[in-house]
C-alpha cells in the first residue's frame, strides 16, 4: 500500500482509483473459481483437489506453480518492505540486517502456524484501519477534486487494458483456496472472499483517490511513500505531531503478518503437494530461498518495477487461470467428491494409508 498509488501516478493516470475498482472486480471473479473448485472436494487441501481434477501429473505442476508465484511474490515484497523502511527510518542501517530479521521473524510466525497470523492480524486490522481513516481525514484540507480530472485518465481504452494488467495486484488472494480447508466454516469460504476483495477495493481506492487529489499525478517528487507523507502532514493538537510514526508502527506489523501468511501458504501447499506430514520442516528452507530470492533486485526501483511490471501482471495468469482450469477440469470430468483429511492436517496419513 506504501508504495502502489505511486506507481499509478508515475503512469501520469489520473483514473488509478477506477483501475483500481475494476481490476479488483476483475480478481474477484477469478478468486471464485478457486472457491467452487474447493467446495466439490470438501475436506481436501488445494494440492489434493488438483490431484484429483486432472491428474497427478498435471495436478502436482499446478501446484508447484502457486507455491513458486508465492515464493516470488514474498521475495518482492520482502525487499520493496526493507528498502523502504531503511530510507523512510533507518537509513544508516545496512539493508541486510533490516531484510534477514524481518524474514526471521516472519518465518518464525509462519513456523508456529496459522492461528497466531490470524490472531495478530485481527487484533491490527481495525486499528490500521482507523488510523489510515484519521489520515485522510486529517489531511483533506489539502484535496482538490479539480487534481482527479481528467477522470477517465489516459482514456476508457487505457482503463480497460490497466483493468486486466492491474488485477494481479491482489494476486495474494490464491491463498483463499490453500487456507479453504483450514477454516472453520468451510461455507464462509464464499462471503470471506467477497467482504475481503470489497474491503481492499474500497480501502485502496479511497487511498488512491487521496494522493491523487492532494500530490496530482504530475507532483512525484513527495510520492516514493504516500501514505507516509500524508501522516506527515497532520498535526493533532500541539503535542502530537509525528503521528507517522503510529503509522510505520502498524506498517511493520501489517507487512510481517503479510509476509508470514504467505511463507505459511508456500510451504503448506508444498508439503500437501508432496503428500508431507508436517510443513514445518520445509520452513527453514523456504525462508533461505526468499531471503536469497529478495537480494537479487539492485534497489528498490528495481524490485517495485519487477513487482508492478512484470510478477504482478504474470502472476494473474497463475493466480486466477490456473483455479479456474482446475474447477473447469473437475466440472467436465465431473470429479466430485468428500475426501477427508489430507496431507499436513488430521487425519491425511490415514487417508493415504487407506487408498494404498
Amino acid at each position: 500500500m506504501l508504495n502502489f498509488p505511486a506507481s499509478l501516478i508515475a503512469e501520469g493516470s489520473s483514473a488509478g482509483w477506477l483501475v483500481i475498482i475494476t481490476s479488483g472486480l476483475v480478481a474477484l471473479l477469478g478468486v471464485l473459481p478457486g472457491v467452487a473448485l474447493m467446495r466439490r472436494f470438501e475436506g481436501a487441501s488445494f494440492a489434493r483437489a488438483a490431484d484429483e481434477s486432472v491428474g497427478l501429473v498435471l495436478g502436482k505442476l499446478a501446484s508447484l506453480a502457486i507455491t513458486l508465484l508465492l515464493g516470488f511474490i514474498t521475495a518482492l515484497v520482502t525487499r520493496e518492505f526493507a528498502e523502504g523502511f531503511v530510507i523512510a527510518i533507518l537509513p544508516r542501517t545496512p539493508l541486510v540486517v533490516v531484510e534477514v530479521t524481518f524474514i526471521l521473524v516472519a518465518a518464525f510466525s509462519a513456523y508456529h502456524g496459522l492461528e497466531g497470523i490470524g490472531r495478530v492480524s485481527i487484533f491490527l486490522a481495525p486499528w490500521l484501519l482507523v488510523f489510515l481513516m484519521v489520515v485522510l481525514v486529517g489531511a483533506s484540507s489539502e484535496f482538490d477534486l479539480r487534481r482527479l480530472t481528467p477522470f477517465w485518465g489516459l482514456g476508457p481504452l487505457d482503463i480497460a487494458g490497466d483493468m486486466w494488467k492491474r488485477s494481479a495486484i491482489y494476486a495474494e488472494v490464491v491463498i483463499l483456496p490453500i487456507l479453504y480447508p483450514y477454516l472453520r466454516v468451510e461455507s464462509q469460504a464464499r462471503p470471506v472472499a467477497v467482504w475481503g476483495m470489497a474491503l481492499s477495493i474500497a480501502v485502496l481506492t479511497a487511498v488512491q483517490v487521496a494522493v491523487t487529489g492532494i500530490f496530482d499525478v504530475l507532483n512525484t517528487d513527495r510520492t516514493a511513500f504516500p501514505i507516509v507523507s500524508l501522516a506527515r502532514m497532520i498535526t493533532l493538537g500541539r503535542f502530537l505531531t509525528r503521528i507517522e510514526a503510529i503509522l510505520i508502527f502498524l506498517w511493520i506489523f501489517v507487512a510481517l503478518m503479510n509476509v508470514s501468511v504467505l511463507v505459511w501458504a508456500a510451504v503448506t501447499n508444498l508439503a500437501e503437494t508432496l503428500r508431507l506430514p508436517d510443513y514445518q520442516p520445509l520452513v527453514p528452507a523456504a525462508a533461505t530461498i526468499v531471503a536469497a530470492g529478495a537480494f537479487l533486485p539492485r534497489g528498490l526501483r528495481q524490485a517495485t518495477t519487477l513487482d508492478f511490471e512484470f510478477a504482478r501482471i504474470w502472476a494473474g495468469l497463475i493466480a486466477f487461470v490456473i483455479p479456474l482450469l482446475l474447477w473447469l477440469a473437475a466440472v467436465v470430468r465431473r470429479k466430485k467428491a468428500d475426501l477427508g483429511g489430507q496431507p499436513g492436517r488430521p487425519g491425511g496419513e490415514a487417508d493415504d494409508a487407506g487408498e494404498e
